[in-house]
């Protein structure tokens, strides 16, 4: 059976970071305000000390990446989501813990890669969950300069650039087995 596999090109990437590190900074801050509304002493807040330390140094090495240019792990943010909330929980704020999970579940959503497969009985959608469209759901199914092109019936349109390919498809012979298989269900 025929089958071919897309990896589309996941435009929000930049935007999911940024929201992300600005989440940390708020992090950072909300540790720092209660460190000086706390009425123990230094000694005694070694959680709110050890998050302050672990969100300013991701703030710190952020910085570092973006007037230097390098990249960072995608995952360390998670990480520090999570040493987030398990401070948060200790210091008695559950429903922002809660919420810093639900963040990190979600980021993982957000970092997947986008596939998309389209074989000779349907194609399947990168959506949450995964969305199966038969071929005669379609008008039209086109590879053009890397740009994937699915026109529904319903008016429907979806169209992502390609990032990479599995293999390396031939653009006319991969629109030829398209139109073959839009006029066999037509």
């Amino acid at each position: 059976m025929r089958k071919f596999v897309f990896i589309l090109k996941n435009e929000k990437l930049k935007n999911y970071l940024l929201i992300s590190q600005l989440l940390v900074l708020f992090n950072l801050l909300g540790f720092v305000f209660l460190l000086i509304n706390n009425e123990e002493g230094l000694g005694k807040n070694f959680v709110l000390l050890f998050s302050i330390s672990i969100t300013a140094a991701y703030i710190f090495f952020a910085v570092l990446k973006f007037v230097l240019k390098k990249n960072i792990p995608d995952f360390l943010h998670r990480i520090v989501f999570c040493l987030c909330a398990s401070a948060w929980l200790k210091e008695g704020y559950w429903l922002l813990s809660i919420l810093l999970v639900v963040f990190v579940l979600f980021d993982i959503l957000a970092h997947r890669k986008l596939i998309v497969t389209i074989t000779e009985k349907k194609i399947i959608l990168p959506t949450v969950p995964k969305k199966e469209i038969e071929w005669t759901e379609l008008n039209n199914l086109i590879l053009k300069d890397e740009l994937l092109t699915i026109d529904f019936k319903n008016n429907k349109l979806f169209q992502h650039i390609i990032f990479n390919s599995e293999d390396d498809i031939d653009e006319k012979e991969f629109n030829d087995f398209c139109k073959s298989r839009l006029t066999i269900d037509h």
